[in-house]
């Protein structure tokens, strides 16, 4: 690839590609961020909402079927006990 055709390819992305990636990602870090700061403690604590939790999309791939497997941390109940520690001297 020339020079110049590479350089409008980084131009592209940085000014046009990137920027829309980062707005997506917020958005969907701060529903994220709303959706824990409004759960209550004992829906907070079911398996259902820790899977949601670990796997939300577009934050971090790291649950199942991305890089790495947390199945049991959706029901361990330290696992749990900690996240709800953190987000409640975090969030609340």
């Amino acid at each position: 690839m020339r020079e110049e055709r590479a350089q409008e390819v980084r131009t592209a992305f940085h000014e046009k590609f990137q920027p829309a990636k980062d707005t997506e990602w917020l958005a969907t870090y701060h529903a994220a961020v709303e959706r824990v700061q409004t759960t209550s403690e004992d829906t907070f604590r079911t398996r259902e909402f820790q899977c949601g939790l670990w796997e939300i999309e577009g934050v971090a791939g790291i649950g199942p079927g991305s890089s790495v497997m947390v199945n049991g941390a959706y029901s361990d109940p330290e696992v749990v006990e900690a996240l709800w520690q953190l987000t409640f001297d975090v969030c609340r």
